[in-house]
């Protein structure tokens, strides 16, 4: 393994912390009072990472696609998991909750078909 290779797994190891750690902002900001701080927060990470890939280019190209898959999934079960302060899902299975995560429109048109 040479030293280029280190600095490419490096790379994809930051690019999956830094997806992480935006996910979970977005994931804790979605229901929280704080949202416009938060969604600062993630912006800023998003943009340090398109700037990190754009610098990359060619040598670390899987960067964008670790860093959308990373950062999609951190914030669906981070909603998810945080979804039981809602008093409409506290007695929801998660994977239903997850499912609500991920199409959020169609949180209350569920409860109402169920309810009739």
């Amino acid at each position: 393994m040479d030293l280029g290779s280190n600095v490419e797994i490096l790379a994809y190891v930051l690019t999956a912390g830094l997806a992480g750690s935006a996910g979970l902002i977005l994931g804790i900001t979605r229901s929280n009072r704080h949202k416009a701080i938060g969604l600062i927060a993630a912006l800023l990470i998003v943009a340090s990472v398109i700037v990190a890939g754009i610098v990359a280019g060619a040598r670390a190209p899987w960067i964008g696609p670790i860093f959308a898959i990373v950062a999609v999934l951190t914030t669906l079960l981070t909603t998810a998991g945080a979804s039981t302060d809602d008093p409409a899902l506290r007695n929801e299975r998660f994977g239903r909750r997850l499912v609500l995560a991920f199409f959020p429109k169609r949180h209350h048109r569920l409860f109402i078909d169920e309810e009739q």
